[in-house]
């Protein structure tokens, strides 16, 4: 088909001083492309006499003004009926509608019955509906480094982008020094992190003691601690609204590639707001929702943090321990990764690792299950510098 744009120019159909260009980084979601577009004139085409396949027309000719993906032609994810209507708005309704289902038949990788040339014939696209085994090999996953080579290999290369993590245990086991230690080995690096805070205060002077325990010049901390961007949330409702509202423009803008919830369960638990287990299921439900649409979008890690709740033993699912995760079976469908702590009562010498200041107890860290990871575990103590893992040998 020759260049849409061209052909509408040539046809008196496009005019030159309507041809403002609508940024498509601004305006990428529907709801941007819906709002930047009403506020424009960005273009009036009458298309009633464009031939047989109108709607292709208007399709190519939307691909080539937004300069989508070369060859391509707009799926479903850029488009909707009001989209293309102020687009063409001299165009029918019908019209408008044979291209958004043009649209939809294409990012299910099928034809459109407007494109088959044999109508008995309308097979997927495999590229579209599936990926080879080459292609998943060859995909670029992009890891969050947590300085610790033991808690990396465990992980198979630390927090992997893209999921969720959650670390659960009882209190003071060290779910909020694991926090800690991954957020100032990734702020030493100049990586931006985003600690969304829900209990208490946010612990700063640990937060630096690790800084000045991993390196000496002071300037260097504070470069590492501007990095750290800091938000407390006072209940569900406002957890809501900064993962629906704030947190994806802050990612987008800064290159964020870490962000920690400590805790999610403080937000939910003793709300008095929240008048009923269906209320409270919806509100688990749409947190969850949101947090794994955003790793998904964004290509970011989430570490989130939950507490523990008393529980009779059922085998498979409370791993033998008297406690189990808060938040029920339905939060950890939204989870991509379940670490379980515990505190044991061996006691680990201050002489046998270095920077120790006494002695401290042995943590544990095992994964209870992963969509991507075998079962492991880990064992490590809490130091000045952060958490050091322990490799225990006969």
């Amino acid at each position: 088909m020759a260049d849409s744009l061209s052909f509408l120019q040539d046809q008196k159909l496009l005019s030159e001083s309507e041809e403002e260009l609508v940024d498509l980084e601004t305006a990428f979601s529907v709801d941007g492309f819906e709002s930047e577009l009403s506020r424009r004139s960005v273009c009036h085409l009458d298309v009633s006499n464009f031939g047989s396949d109108p709607a292709l027309y208007v399709l190519e000719a939307f691909s080539e003004k937004y300069e989508l993906k070369e060859g391509t032609l707009p799926d479903i994810r850029h488009i909707s009926s009001s989209v293309l209507k102020s687009f063409v708005p001299k165009s029918s309704q019908d019209i408008i509608q044979k291209a958004v289902d043009l649209a939809s038949w294409r990012s299910l990788g099928y034809k459109s019955s407007c494109e088959q040339e044999d109508k008995e014939s309308n097979t997927p696209n495999p590229s579209v509906l599936f990926k080879s085994v080459k292609e998943l090999l060859m995909e670029n996953v992009e890891y969050v480094d947590l300085a610790c080579p033991l808690f990396n290999q465990m992980l198979g290369g630390g927090l992997r982008c893209g999921t969720v993590t959650e670390i659960s245990g009882e209190s003071s086991s060290g779910k909020s020094q694991i926090c800690l230690h991954t957020t100032a080995v990734n702020s030493l690096k100049g990586n931006p992190v985003i600690y969304l805070q829900t209990e208490g205060s946010f612990p700063l002077s640990r937060l630096e003691q690790i800084l000045q325990a991993r390196i000496d010049d002071q300037n260097e901390v504070v470069r590492s601690m501007d990095v750290v961007l800091i938000k407390k949330i006072h209940n569900f409702g406002h957890l809501q609204s900064v993962l629906e509202n704030d947190i994806g423009a802050i990612i987008k803008d800064r290159g964020v590639k870490l962000v920690i919830i400590d805790s999610v369960t403080a937000v939910l638990r003793g709300e008095k707001d929240i008048e009923n287990i269906s209320e409270r299921t919806d509100i688990v439900q749409r947190i969850g929702i949101k947090l794994q649409q955003l790793v998904m979008d964004l290509n970011f890690a989430a570490l989130v943090v939950n507490q523990v709740s008393a529980a009779i033993n059922f085998p498979g699912h409370t791993f033998g321990r008297d406690v189990v995760p808060s938040l029920g079976s339905l939060w950890s469908n939204y989870i991509n990764t379940r670490l379980f702590l515990t505190k044991t009562d061996f006691i680990v010498g201050k002489g046998m690792v270095a920077g120790m200041l006494s002695d401290c107890s042995l943590r544990t860290l095992e994964i209870d299950f992963s969509s991507y990871l075998a079962e492991d575990f880990f064992n490590f103590v809490v130091t000045p510098s952060g958490i050091t893992g322990i490799r225990i040998t006969d």
